[in-house]
């Protein structure tokens, strides 16, 4: 037997009325006498002591409310009940009582009713279907502005195409990002099939006002395996290229400077620029591109109707070399459509021609400058224009091919 004398004579003493101490000593090799002067042994004076020490200290325990260490148990013995021992003899024999403790460290907040939905993992690590507006997957990441201040990022991603669709950025990390966020992508893909839209477990995809939204929109809610950040691979290959490519080799102050750089890695760079490895090199614009030609309405489509399908893509490609204005980069980033974006681009060139006017009217003395500041708006007012071009020509392409659209059905 390889447990402790002391162990086997107490597994003894517990068993003697089920089985006869001689065979319970033979089995677990303890001497009878050994056995016997165990239990016939009076207390020692230390023992009568450490009992009576016990008693107090549980009761010290159960006042102070699982407070208080040996140091202040020290220190009540001795005011209270005039007794002094050691903090070594009192770590002990609090040791010998298994009191439980009580962790500093605040819990994290749980709610006391179970949820109403299911939390299931619909993808199961299915990263590539076959067409758009088929599986959506989201998360969140936060940007440093400082030493102790952060913002955050919500990005929703199309995993046919890698396509990002849907961004924005915050000073809170709260449900209404998330609302936002989908309604953007809801508000530029319009989808008319139900879609699994995947993240992991956090309180903001599980928020009320959250699944209000997947549940109007048919939106299929699956979650990732809690700790398990694989199930969102995609996502946080994303979120981990933008910080080594874009975040990392920057200083931020302020959150429109990380709005700005997020809308020039995303927008510029990532869905129009970057060829993405799962795309075979395409870029995430391109790889949709390619799968509305080949979608088989376009092969129907006679010569004049795919020059107008050809010239949406074109005016797309130029629409986004040109568009470089930091006002029309957060009217995308709030999810504008074209129309709407066309009429913020004359407003803010209206607001130009006033200023412009002001300053051939009184001066450019009357306005801090360099001199330079009135052709400076009148360059601005031209790619204002030139904007508002691409816009209104994209605008009507897609008005054609939605009347074609109808009538192919």
């Amino acid at each position: 037997m390889h447990a402790k004398l002391q162990v086997r004579i107490k597994a003894i003493y517990r068993l003697r009325f089920e089985h006869t101490t001689v065979i319970l000593c033979r089995v677990l090799h303890v001497n009878r006498s050994t056995y016997y002067n165990f239990i016939n042994k009076k207390p020692s004076k230390r023992e009568i002591e450490n009992q009576r020490l016990r008693k107090i200290l549980l009761e010290i325990y159960m006042k102070a409310k699982k407070r208080i260490g040996t140091r202040a148990f020290k220190i009540i013995l001795l005011r209270d009940y005039g007794i002094n021992v050691s903090e070594g003899r009192i770590l002990r024999l609090l040791k010998s009582m298994t009191l439980p403790k009580m962790s500093t460290i605040k819990p994290r907040f749980k709610s006391n009713t179970s949820p109403v939905f299911s939390s299931d993992n619909l993808l199961k690590q299915e990263f590539n279907p076959k067409s758009p507006n088929q599986v959506w997957t989201t998360d969140f990441t936060y940007i440093s502005i400082g030493p102790k201040r952060h913002v955050y990022l919500c990005a929703i991603l199309d995993l046919y195409s890698k396509k990002c669709i849907a961004w924005k950025v915050s000073d809170k990390i709260d449900a209404r990002l998330a609302c936002d966020t989908l309604k953007m992508a809801l508000n530029k893909r319009r989808p008319k099939e139900p879609i699994i839209f995947h993240s992991d477990q956090g309180s903001q995809f599980k928020a009320a006002s959250f699944r209000k939204i997947l549940d109007e929109h048919q939106l299929l809610a699956s979650y990732s395996k809690p700790g398990y950040p694989y199930d969102n691979a995609v996502t946080e290959v994303f979120f981990k290229y933008l910080k080594q490519r874009e975040i990392n080799r920057r200083t931020y102050h302020s959150l429109h400077e990380v709005q700005l750089s997020c809308f020039e890695y995303i927008e510029q760079f990532y869905n129009n620029y970057n060829p993405h490895s799962a795309n075979n090199g395409l870029t995430p614009n391109q790889k949709e591109e390619n799968y509305f030609k080949k979608w088989k309405g376009y092969n129907k489509l006679d010569t004049k109707l795919r020059e107008i399908v050809e010239r949406f893509i074109m005016a797309r490609r130029k629409f986004d070399k040109q568009f470089k204005n930091s006002a029309v980069k957060l009217i995308l980033e709030e999810g504008y459509s074209v129309k709407e974006v066309s009429q913020e681009l004359e407003v803010h060139a209206n607001s130009l021609y006033r200023w412009v006017q002001e300053v051939e009217e009184y001066g450019e003395s009357a306005f801090p400058g360099n001199g330079t500041a009135l052709a400076d708006a009148q360059h601005k007012i031209k790619l204002l224009e030139k904007e508002n071009r691409y816009l209104q020509e994209e605008l009507e392409l897609l008005k054609k091919f939605r009347v074609f659209l109808k009538r192919s059905k």
